[in-house]
């Protein structure tokens, strides 16, 4: 027996693979369960309301770390101890048991914060245990470790026409956007070749990450991998077509299935224009798990007739490659791209994987910073560069994702094509005219009464007006106000 072979001899169902396999799924979910919370800045693992999507990405994610690693764990013990395997079976069982404990305590209570860390103490402490006792107690025969060359070049069969199609798919989702990039020709076909490589890194990686997850996983239950697996491509359809047709990403749907606290698919069904009721909402939820799983099962059909095979080698190759094509594409398009269309097509697309990015802002400035309360700098500001337009928009009780571009078009492009972000922003208070005070002012509103006492009629004198609007004043820039009550 060798690890990396795959005859059906060896390549068979174990319970205790089972147990190690649900026990770090178990172990790896508890803080998820648990709302626990990562590092001084109290980042949550779980979110609240309204997050279900990201919180499904979550779950989804701490599955795949706990069944690949304590998968992984299991074969490896496996291997070194071939059929004397009662203490991998004791230590199979006590990471079950813990996972479930975990989730019996998150239930009903929760871990306390100062416990949390013990948890994963306790099973590091198994997973050791487990390796030194396969370590040290391993098997008398003669087991071979295949060469990581050998392995890599081994050519096995692969649902290759499944992750064609999500290449195609991904492929087309990105050229619908580049098309309606404002940009020139050149500009829209380099963008284009940056995301073809790109999409090659994302089925690269897809590929060998279920492959990972597929060998870890018990033989019984690598449907479950599958079923994940197939639902990418009607993922990014379903995005693409939403995003198109009703001004709202997929994740954003999805986020709002739990918008009111509770779990309502059939409400959020019915405000996006499918008033199918309950019964109608588990058929389609149904419908589309069939669907993927048919898609991925035909194409497997199709792979397997031509016999199409792959090497972890090659594909990894290939991945590699293609983010080369990313970064190669990247740092030539910095060279003779204009900014605002490699700043349009960054903030077009989510993912970036490459090494180069456009300058965040489409100008820059000679900032000299003033003592304050020292007006001095007011009336010694030297024009740098040609002043370009400054707009002010001052809106009660508007989030930023509220801007659209189905539903506030001017104002989405010229918030993504002709504005310098702002990196970290806090709010000045919670009140209109103190908001408006700590804007204008660069200060804290505690100091509102004190400068408005300035404006009375003794002391009108000596109020010249917020420094910031009296510098742009002394720019040569002309201010208007305009209202809309």
């Amino acid at each position: 027996m060798r690890l990396g072979e795959t005859r059906k001899s060896v390549d068979r169902f174990h319970w205790q693979h089972l147990l190690a396999w649900l026990g770090g799924i178990l172990c790896a979910m508890v803080p998820f369960i648990g709302y626990w919370e990562i590092g001084a800045m109290h980042i949550p693992i779980r979110h609240g309301a309204g997050h279900f999507g990201f919180n499904l990405l979550t779950a989804a994610s701490l599955c795949i770390l706990g069944g690949v690693g304590c998968g992984s764990w299991w074969m490896f013990c496996k291997w070194l101890l071939g059929d004397r395997d009662l203490p991998l079976t004791l230590m199979s069982v006590l990471l079950f048991i813990l996972g479930g404990v975990g989730h019996v305590l998150s239930n009903n209570g929760g871990i306390e914060k100062q416990h949390e860390s013990h948890y994963f103490w306790v099973l590091g402490g198994i997973l050791f245990l487990g390796l030194a006792v396969a370590i040290f107690g391993r098997s008398d025969h003669r087991r071979q470790l295949v060469g990581f060359v050998r392995w890599s070049a081994q050519r096995k069969r692969c649902n290759g026409v499944f992750f064609l199609i999500l290449l195609i798919v991904l492929i087309a989702s990105n050229l619908i956007f580049v098309l309606g990039m404002d940009s020139s020709w050149p500009e829209k076909v380099s963008a284009l070749i940056g995301r073809i490589f790109t999409c090659g890194v994302l089925v690269g990686l897809s590929y060998l990450l279920s492959e990972l997850s597929m060998r870890t996983a018990p033989k019984l239950f690598r449907w479950s991998i599958w079923l994940l697996v197939s639902l990418i491509p009607l993922i990014v359809i379903a995005d693409q077509w939403m995003g198109n047709a009703l001004g709202r990403r997929l994740i954003e749907f999805i986020n709002g299935l739990t918008a009111s606290g509770e779990f309502s698919p059939v409400v959020e069904l019915a405000a996006s224009g499918l008033d199918v009721g309950p019964v109608g909402a588990i058929f389609l939820f149904l419908g589309v798990l069939a669907g993927s799983l048919g898609v991925a099962w035909g194409a497997w059909a199709l792979s397997k007739r031509w016999d199409l095979k792959l090497s972890v080698g090659k594909v990894v190759t290939i991945t590699i490659l293609s983010w080369l094509g990313v970064v190669a594409e990247q740092g030539i398009g910095s060279k003779w791209k204009s900014t605002r269309a490699w700043q349009s097509e960054h903030k077009l697309f989510d993912l970036h994987i490459g090494m180069f990015e456009p300058p965040h802002g489409l100008g820059y400035y000679q900032i000299v910073f003033s003592p304050a309360g020292d007006p001095s700098f007011l009336g010694q500001a030297e024009i740098q560069i040609a002043k370009p337009d400054i707009f002010v928009f001052m809106v009660e009780s508007m989030r930023a994702d509220a801007m659209r571009k189905k539903t506030t078009p001017f104002m989405w492009r010229m918030s993504q094509e002709e504005c310098q972000p702002l990196g970290t922003t806090w709010a000045g208070s919670n009140g209109t005219h103190l908001s408006w005070y700590s804007f204008f002012h660069s200060q804290v509103p505690v100091y509102w009464r004190e400068t408005l006492e300035q404006v009375g009629e003794k002391n009108h004198a000596k109020y010249a007006g917020a420094p910031p609007l009296r510098l742009l004043k002394n720019l040569g820039y002309e201010i208007q106000v305009r209202a809309v009550c």
